[in-house]
């Protein structure tokens, strides 16, 4: 039972869902700055930095971001870091990002794909 001048936390749950939909630009922003704090220690200023350093492309490719949101405005560039240590590397695309995950951080396959590759355009065709 709710004491009185405190909402349940079906009425909380149900003000926050209701807001998050009448203002969903808002909403992103607000997300997006405490997933920065919350998973890699930065601020909206230092991911700025680091996004200014880049000139805002991907630090891999140096591309601008090409995937689009749901919004269908280009994304924002991914805070790449090292899993076993935490330490931020650089902002990377989506699709850069998504070949270093499946890579599972391990330069020696980076370097297998890489030489398979080169040697795939000289090698035989079936």
């Amino acid at each position: 039972m709710a004491s009185r001048g405190r909402k349940s936390n079906k009425e909380d749950a149900l003000r926050q869902y209701l807001w998050r939909k009448a203002n969903p630009g808002k909403n992103k922003i607000i997300t997006d700055r405490a997933d920065l704090k919350r998973k890699y220690g930065l601020t909206e200023t230092q991911f700025a930095y680091l996004l200014g350093s880049q000139q805002g492309l991907c630090a891999v490719c140096k591309q601008e971001e090409k995937i689009l949101s749901n919004q269908g405005k280009p994304r924002n560039l991914s805070v790449d870091h090292c899993h076993a240590t935490g330490k931020i590397r650089g902002l990377l695309c989506y699709r850069c990002n998504h070949a270093l995950g499946l890579c599972e951080d391990k330069p020696n396959l980076l370097r297998e794909l890489a030489t398979y590759l080169e040697q795939a355009d000289t090698g035989f065709i079936i």
